[in-house]
């Protein structure tokens, strides 16, 4: 037997109360902040968007702070307090998720609920984002382009409360867990910083030194395949033979969003035979491809293979496809997110609204091209790098995923407790 079941026997032999969260926390709104309210004082101010957490939800850091006198107008959480966000813009932003906060005072934004509590801070936090309380919660979210979380909805969800001996030694070992994957995520990072460093330096062709055996070439010369969504044929017929399908079909339409998540979203897109011809352009099946989101997420390098989960598979809209019959398109792939093609690309990207660029300015871009034998050494070089940064199989992506995995079945399994009658 553990010492938290031996724990539980002794002190909770009846079962563990489990009472409404807002008779254990008082809850309250964050206030509408100013810019006037931000200045040079010494009190953090914390929004929705500049909350900045590591894994296991600890506050660590803030991005702005409050003028002088400003707190006697704003919203003030103390140390220990819960912030939790109750607004998003986004369906994927994890709305209700709790962070624990660990300065003396922070002001805090109105679309964030302070919850002030008399708990453990670290296990209650843990309570919150348990997956039990999820499930509850989300039968108190409403809307759909902005997401409320409704604070007297989640203030009758009822949580644990065992003694807080027994909420100290939850928090030990949940800890441990969070601690030993802010380790590895610390690791991959530095690996990250090691990869974008070699690249860099490989690949930061000197002109006056590598021009004899570097040539330095428009990316349209180089890339057979520039080409996107749009070019399949016009808006009206697109709109006519591209329906979206939201289960599976003949193709997955794949979106920028589906690669950065490797298709782990349950939301994916489908299309029929007739819109997978009609988009024979930017169908994917069994080829290197480069993909470049060209409205929106700039800047950003995805390269696929046959990896794409599904057998016949065309890209989506506001992304730009990629290819080469004379280049090695891993080197291509590399190259497209090192430091010097970036700034290139910053060049033609829109500096105002949304961020965009467009094909025609993307092929002008110069690009060092060296011999094959020396694009196989780079994408070597880099591959191997890479592979310890991103492979979701061997690398330490694949030991974070694991752990997580393991911390969320002990936060739920240790969370879960027998009710008292």
């Amino acid at each position: 037997m553990s010492k938290i079941d031996e724990m539980l026997k002794r002190m909770c032999p009846d079962g563990v109360e489990y009472v409404e969260l807002g008779k254990v926390c008082e809850l309250t709104r964050g206030s509408g902040l100013q810019k006037s309210d931000k200045g040079t004082g010494n009190v953090p101010i914390i929004l929705y968007g500049e909350l900045y957490t590591e894994y296991g939800n600890y506050i660590k850091q803030v991005t702005s702070y409050a003028s002088e006198g400003a707190t006697k107008n704003c919203k003030v959480a103390s140390r220990g307090d819960i912030l939790m966000p109750i607004s998003s813009t986004t369906k994927e932003a994890q709305i209700g998720k709790a962070s624990v906060l660990f300065c003396d005072q922070a002001c805090i934004g109105g679309d964030m609920l302070i919850l002030k509590h008399r708990q453990d801070p670290s296990y209650l936090m843990y309570v919150v984002n348990s997956k039990a309380f999820e499930v509850q919660k989300m039968k108190y979210v409403r809307g759909t382009t902005i997401m409320h979380l409704q604070p007297s909805g989640i203030a009758k969800i009822k949580v644990p409360l065992p003694p807080l001996e027994i909420q100290k030694e939850i928090v030990k070992v949940l800890d441990a867990f969070a601690e030993y994957d802010t380790e590895l995520q610390s690791e991959l990072q530095a690996r990250i910083k090691q990869y974008e460093y070699y690249r860099d330096k490989l690949l930061s062709f000197d002109e006056n030194v590598h021009r004899g055996g570097v040539a330095y070439k428009p990316l349209g010369e180089v890339c057979d395949t520039v080409t996107d969504f749009v070019a399949a044929g016009s808006f009206a017929e697109m709109a006519k033979r591209v329906k979206y399908l939201a289960g599976p079909d003949y193709a997955l339409l794949v979106r920028t969003m589906d690669l950065k998540n490797n298709f782990t979203s349950r939301n994916l897109v489908y299309i029929d035979k007739d819109a997978y011809d009609f988009l024979w352009r930017v169908q994917l099946d069994g080829h290197e491809s480069i993909i470049l989101p060209n409205i929106g997420n700039c800047g950003e390098v995805y390269y696929v293979n046959d990896s794409i989960p599904y057998a016949h598979c065309a890209l989506a809209t506001n992304a730009i496809l990629v290819r080469s019959s004379i280049a090695n398109n891993r080197f291509l792939f590399h190259m497209f997110g090192s430091q010097s093609f970036q700034t290139k690309l910053k060049r033609i990207i829109s500096p105002t609204g949304q961020t965009k660029f467009n094909k025609t300015d993307l092929k002008k871009i110069i690009i060092p091209i060296p011999p094959l034998d020396v694009q196989s050494h780079i994408v070597s070089v880099l591959d191997n790098l890479d592979e310890i940064c991103s492979d979701l199989k061997s690398g330490l992506p694949a030991e974070i995923e694991n752990r997580q995995k393991q911390y969320g079945y002990y936060l739920d399994k240790m969370l879960d407790f027998k009710v008292k009658a």
